[in-house]
């Protein structure tokens, strides 16, 4: 008897999954537009160029600190659509 009560609890478990094994796979995102692309090829750049000002030695602490202020208090995203206008 507890070999019958084993298929049958397997068998029941089978069931009860089956909905979630039917369920479709989530959608593709979205294709990234020409616009967005270039939104965040800028943003690489922007980001390249902080991080290597923060590395020179001639430009003085304060501009450094401005610059931490700026990114933090805006995205990357944000700088380069505002980048991208002024271009």
């Amino acid at each position: 008897m507890p070999f019958k009560n084993s298929i049958i609890l397997a068998a029941s478990l089978g069931l009860a999954a089956a909905p979630v094994a039917a369920q479709t796979a989530p959608e593709a995102p979205a294709p990234v537009t020409e616009q967005e692309q270039q939104t965040m090829s800028r943003a690489g750049t922007i980001f390249s160029l902080f991080a290597k000002a923060m590395d020179l030695e001639n430009i003085a602490e304060d501009e450094k600190d401005a610059l931490i202020g700026c990114l933090y208090s805006n995205t990357l995203e944000t700088i380069s659509q505002a980048t991208g206008k002024a271009l």
